[in-house]
């Protein structure tokens, strides 16, 4: 909301801008010029700054959906689960780094080690008529 009433006083005030340079008169206006620029680019760095303060917040309650989601809750949460949700949201969130693999990952592949071929020795019997 504070985004988007900063983005409307800019556009107000470069609009102010343009008028002004068009009927510039003298050093009355050329101050007055100076001061728009001036407040032009104090808007610019609120703009700046709130759009660098909205991306994260957006991008954590991104995040919070996708494990509410994945949690087969529905958001915006009911008040009755409002603190349970949050607690939940937050062991997910922790046991992400820590858990072991899940169910659903590939078992890993089965290791082969070379083993020695064991060649069969060749024994000659002599023949029975032959053990006479």
């Amino acid at each position: 909301m504070q985004l988007r009433c900063a983005k409307d006083e800019n556009e107000r005030l470069l609009l102010e801008l343009r008028e002004l340079k068009s009927t510039a008169v003298g050093s009355e206006a050329a101050s007055e010029l100076k001061q728009l620029r001036k407040q032009i680019r104090q808007k610019d760095a609120e703009i700046r700054a709130l759009s660098d303060q909205l991306l994260p917040a957006k991008q954590k309650l991104v995040e919070y959906m996708a494990m509410a989601d994945r949690l087969g809750l529905s958001y915006p949460f009911p008040s009755e689960l409002e603190g349970a949700t949050v607690m939940r949201l937050r062991s997910l969130q922790k046991g992400n780094k820590t858990t072991a693999p899940s169910e659903h990952s590939s078992p890993p592949p089965p290791k082969t080690t070379k083993t020695k071929s064991k060649r069969t020795r060749k024994v000659e019997f002599p023949d029975e008529d032959d053990l006479r």
